[in-house]
C-alpha cells in the first residue's frame, strides 16, 4: 500500500474522531505509515523519527505530516517520494514543534467538523477555538504525552484564568486543546497485512528455510563426526548461510542456541567464554530470525537431537508437538481474542501435568518488528492492554514450549512457526456439514497457514502418542517444506537428500 494511501485511511479515522493532528511515536509505526527503513535499530529496521499526521486545512485538502528525524540519512528516493505531503524537521525539534502546536499560536481548527481553517479566519468565525490532538497514552512517549495533557488542563479551566500555556502565552479563554485517547489506526495496518506483504512474507520464508535447512543438516554432520563446537560457533555458521542470499538484511534478534541445560533458559544468549558445547547426547534448541529487504521478518524454533533421546525427553516434545499441531490446526470465527487461543494449545500439556511459563505466540511485522503490536495481540494468559479481536491477515508465531534445566538430562524444546491467518476453507473441520444440516448463515472463520518452512525433528517425534489427525497435518506440513524449498536446494545434492529424509511421512521406514 502506498503512503498516499495509508495517509488517505489515517485522515478518514481522524475525521471519524474529530482530530486535527496526531502524534505518531512509535518507531515502527512511523516506518510503516511512510513505508521507510532504516540501519538506527540492531534487528529492527528503523529509523530514530517521529511524526505528526495533519487533518486538511481545508475542504477536499489532502492529509499532510510533520516528519522530524537526521535528514541527512533520506535517500534522495525517500524524499521525492515523500516530499509532495512531508514536510521534514530535525528529530531534536519534536518537542518544541508540539508544544507550539498546543499553544494558542500553533495550527488551528475549528471543532465539531472537518473544516479545518487558519488561526486568524477561526477568530472571526467562533469565539473559542479547540485543537484535537489525537495520540496514544500506552504506546506514546511519556514527555510528549505531557505535554499535550498540561495544555489541555491549561486551557480547560482546571488552571485559574490568565495562566500560561506550553509556550508562555496567557490563557484569555478563546482558545482549548482537547487530547482524543486511543489505539492509533495505524495499527490495523500491522494486523491486517495486505497481499503484496503476505507474498513477501512467504517468500522470506522460503530463503529462510532453506537457509535453516541447510544449517542443521551442516551441524548434524559436524556432531556425527565428533568436531568440537559450541552454541556460539553454531550461531555464526547459521548466520553464514543466511547471509548467503542477497536479500538478507540482518538478524531480527539475538540467536538462542542452547545445549542442554541451556536449551531450558527460555531467553539464552550464549556468550563464547561461557557456551555449552553442542553434543551428540544433547538436545539441541536454537531460536532465531532474520530481516529480508524483500519485506520480510521471520521467527523459528527447531529443537533438534542428534540420536534417539531418553523416552521422557521424547515423550515432553511430542507433547510440546501436539500443543502446537491443537492450535495450528484450529478453525475459530473472526474476532475471538488471542487469550483464548493460550487454553487451546496448553491443554494437552496440562492433561500430562507439565507447562511453560512464556506465551504461545505473537504478531510479526513485514520487514518490521519480530515481536509486534504487543499492546494489542499477543497469545498468552495475560491479555494485552488494547485488545483487539483476531482478523484475516494477521501474521503470528504458534510456539509452546517445554524446559527442564536441572539433572543430566536437562533440556529445552519450543516447537515454533510463523503463521498467517486466513479463511478456513470449507472441508476444514465440520463446517460445511453443520451449515448444511442446521441451516445456518455462513459466517467467517479462519484458520492458521504456516508460512515457516523447516522440518521438525524426527527423532523428537513420538508417532504413538499423536492422533491420526496430527500425524496427517505433520505430514502435509513436511510435504509443502519439501515443495516450497527443494528448487532452493537443487544444486546441493547432499542436502536435498537430507531434506527427502527428514519430510518423509512420520510413519515412513
Amino acid at each position: 500500500m502506498s503512503t498516499k494511501e495509508k495517509l488517505k485511511k489515517m485522515g478518514e479515522k481522524m475525521k471519524e474522531k474529530e482530530a486535527d493532528h496526531m502524534v505518531v511515536t512509535q518507531l515502527d509505526d512511523v516506518a510503516l505509515l511512510l513505508n521507510i527503513r532504516g540501519t538506527d535499530v540492531c534487528f529492527s529496521p528503523f529509523a530514530f523519527a517521529f511524526a505528526i499526521v495533519n487533518a486538511p486545512t481545508d475542504q477536499g485538502g489532502s492529509v499532510t505530516v510533520d516528519v522530524f528525524l537526521n535528514e541527512a540519512k533520506l535517500t534522495k528516493e525517500a524524499r521525492d517520494d515523500l516530499s509532495p505531503f512531508c514536510t521534514f524537521h530535525a528529530y531534536e525539534s519534536m518537542t518544541s514543534h508540539l508544544r507550539h502546536l498546543v499553544s494558542k499560536q500553533g495550527g488551528a481548527s475549528v471543532k465539531g467538523g472537518s473544516k479545518h481553517i487558519p488561526e486568524k479566519e477561526g477568530m472571526k468565525k467562533r469565539e473559542k477555538r479547540t485543537r484535537r490532538i489525537w495520540l496514544d497514552p500506552v504506546t506514546s512517549n511519556a514527555g510528549l504525552t505531557q505535554i499535550v495533557k498540561n495544555a489541555v488542563n491549561s486551557t480547560s479551566g482546571k488552571r485559574e484564568s490568565g495562566s500560561m500555556d506550553e509556550e508562555g502565552d496567557k490563557d484569555d479563554g478563546s482558545f482549548s486543546v482537547e487530547m482524543v485517547e486511543g489505539m492509533l489506526p495505524i495499527v490495523d495496518l500491522k494486523l491486517n497485512k495486505t497481499e503484496a506483504e503476505l507474498n513477501a512474507i512467504q517468500e522470506g520464508h522460503r530463503y529462510d528455510g532453506a537457509a535453516l535447512f541447510r544449517f542443521f543438516h551442516w551441524l548434524e554432520k559436524q556432531v556425527e563426526a565428533g568436531v568440537e563446537l559450541d552454541e556460539v560457533d553454531a550461531a555464526e555458521k547459521e548466520l553464514e548461510f543466511r547471509r548467503e542470499h542477497p536479500a538478507f538484511f540482518s538478524l531480527s534478534f539475538d540467536t538462542i542456541s542452547g545445549s542442554g541445560e541451556k536449551g531450558a533458559i527460555i531467553h539464552y544468549k550464549p556468550e563464547k567464554k561461557s557456551a555449552a558445547k553442542i553434543e551428540k547426547g544433547k538436545i539441541y534448541l536454537n531460536d532465531s530470525g532474520a530481516q529480508y529487504i524483500i519485506g520480510a521478518t521471520t521467527d523459528t524454533t527447531r529443537t533438534w537431537a542428534f540420536q534417539e533421546p531418553t523416552p521422557h525427553q521424547k515423550t515432553c516434545c511430542t507433547l510440546v508437538l501436539k500443543a502446537h499441531v491443537g492450535l495450528a490446526k484450529q478453525v475459530f470465527p473472526a474476532g475471538v481474542f488471542a487469550r483464548q487461543f493460550d487454553t487451546l494449545s496448553r491443554s494437552v500439556m496440562w492433561n500430562a501435568g507439565i507447562d511453560f511459563q512464556h506465551g504461545v505466540g505473537h504478531g510479526v511485522g513485514s520487514f518490521a518488528n519480530v515481536h509486534e503490536a504487543l499492546e494489542n495481540f499477543i497469545i498468552s494468559l495475560r491479555p494485552s492492554r488494547q485488545e483487539v479481536g483476531v482478523k484475516k491477515n494477521l501474521v503470528v508465531t504458534i510456539e509452546p514450549g517445554y524446559y527442564e534445566g536441572e539433572g543430566e538430562d536437562a533440556f529445552g524444546c519450543r516447537h515454533e512457526n510463523v503463521m498467517v491467518v486466513r479463511e478456513a476453507k470449507e472441508d476444514e473441520g465440520v463446517l460445511k456439514r453443520i451449515r448444511t444440516a442446521t441451516g445456518a448463515k455462513k459466517k467467517e472463520n479462519l484458520s492458521f497457514v504456516p508460512v515457516t518452512l523447516v522440518p521438525f525433528n524426527r527423532l523428537l517425534i513420538d508417532v504413538s502418542l499423536m492422533t491420526e489427525d496430527e500425524i496427517a497435518y505433520i505430514d502435509a506440513y513436511h510435504q509443502r517444506v519439501y515443495e516450497e524449498i527443494s528448487p532452493l536446494l537443487s544444486n546441493e545434492k547432499e542436502v536435498l537428500d537430507a531434506l527427502v529424509r527428514h519430510t518423509r511421512p512420520l510413519r515412513a521406514v
